[in-house]
């Protein structure tokens, strides 16, 4: 995957991080990580 398209060169410092965090979401929800709150220290 190319991150330097011209797409992502358009696009501002906050539209490439929302864009960062909706993939590592879609990434970790494919890899079946439940996501669950605020970290509360319980592991």
């Amino acid at each position: 995957m190319a991150f330097e398209s011209p797409v992502l060169q358009g696009m501002s410092p906050g539209e490439r991080a929302t864009a960062i965090a909706q993939l590592a979401f879609l990434l970790l929800q494919a890899a079946g990580v439940q996501q669950t709150g605020a970290d509360d220290g319980e592991h």
